[in-house]
């Protein structure tokens, strides 16, 4: 045997290992996505029939038919490969390569799709229309393209949710100091969710782009890094769904402050610290320079979420996502 011949079937090796690779990771990532579905499709069942609920519902079938479609498309492509390598010919009427890209970008939109109706559902009047941000990612023919969009745009979310975070954490501390509320810990869990998917995206893009030499070893890392991006793309929107309705926190009536909550919240504040001044006068006066020090009356300070004046607007708070009630419906109800 040459030399050449030896290279080559080096190469063909190599190449069929990570096929394999590939095709082992997708598969569990793909197992796993209909089980996280189904476990979000729980969640979601629990709560009111409203149009945010059905929204994720579609959202969430989505991703899983067009994972099943790309699952089928690098299965066959795999096995194009194997036959063309044992000398047979498997022969496909589509181009399997091609809609397997497709169907990445298609979950990618979906994925953004999700995260800015998120970022969306935190503004208190609702100021952008979210499915206009997520047109670069489904009307680009390019993949690069659409990767890059699609990066800024959850770029821009996480540092959004991330200044809602920091907003929301600073107002608590003050009236509530040392307790870390539900509200805390799912922004936080955005935030971090958001960080973790823009650093994927990130590195996908550098493996993705023309920058580095084409070696063998990075080929094959290129290979790996793109099968899991594929399997993240795919886990993202279910995975928030079920993390978030683990915490069960409705949100939107702490994070929407009306004006009128506002004014409540500073007359409360306001009273309690009358109280206090009234009744340390009281204890001076009252013990003439030589009394025994006596503790304060203590004061809790209950601050009202917004929209808590009636019943029916508390009883129809929503999640961030949208998934308690609509937060669309909320501000309908407040207006």
């Amino acid at each position: 045997m040459i030399l050449l011949d030896q290279e080559e079937l080096f190469n063909t090796g190599a190449e069929s290992i990570l096929d394999v690779i590939n095709l082992i990771i997708i598969a569990v990532g793909w197992g796993l996505l209909v089980m996280m579905t189904f476990v979000a499709f729980y969640y979601l069942r629990m709560k009111p029939q409203t149009r945010a609920r059905n929204i994720l519902f579609i959202l969430c079938m989505l991703i899983l038919l067009v994972s099943t479609v790309i699952n089928i498309s690098i299965s066959w492509q795999a096995l194009s490969d194997a036959s063309s390598i044992a000398g047979g010919n498997l022969y496909a009427l589509l181009d399997f390569d091609q809609l397997a890209q497709a169907g990445q970008s298609i979950t990618l939109a979906i994925g953004d799709g999700a995260v800015v109706w998120r970022v969306w559902s935190l503004l208190p009047d609702a100021t952008i229309f979210y499915p206009g941000e997520v047109v670069p990612g489904v009307g680009s023919p390019l993949a690069g393209i659409s990767n890059v969009a699609s990066f800024f745009i959850n770029l821009l979310a996480t540092l959004f949710i991330g200044l809602k975070w920091r907003g929301y954490q600073r107002t608590m501390k003050a009236v509530f100091p040392g307790r870390n509320r539900p509200v805390y810990k799912i922004l936080l869990l955005l935030t971090e969710s958001e960080g973790f998917f823009c650093a994927a995206q990130l590195l996908n893009i550098i493996f993705t782009s023309k920058i580095f030499p084409e070696t063998p070893g990075f080929s094959q890392a290129q290979r790996v890094v793109l099968a899991f991006f594929i399997v993240i793309t795919e886990w993202y929107p279910a995975a928030v769904i079920i993390l978030v309705n683990t915490n069960n926190s409705p949100i939107a009536e702490t994070i929407h402050y009306s004006e009128r909550a506002r004014l409540t919240t500073a007359n409360v504040l306001a009273a309690a610290a009358h109280r206090a001044k009234l009744a340390a006068e009281d204890v001076s006066a009252g013990g003439g320079g030589g009394f025994e020090e006596e503790e304060l009356p203590h004061v809790e300070v209950v601050v009202p979420p917004a929209g808590s004046g009636s019943s029916s607007s508390s009883s129809s708070s929503g999640s961030i996502l949208g998934m308690d009630g609509g937060v669309g419906k909320e501000r309908e109800e407040r207006s």
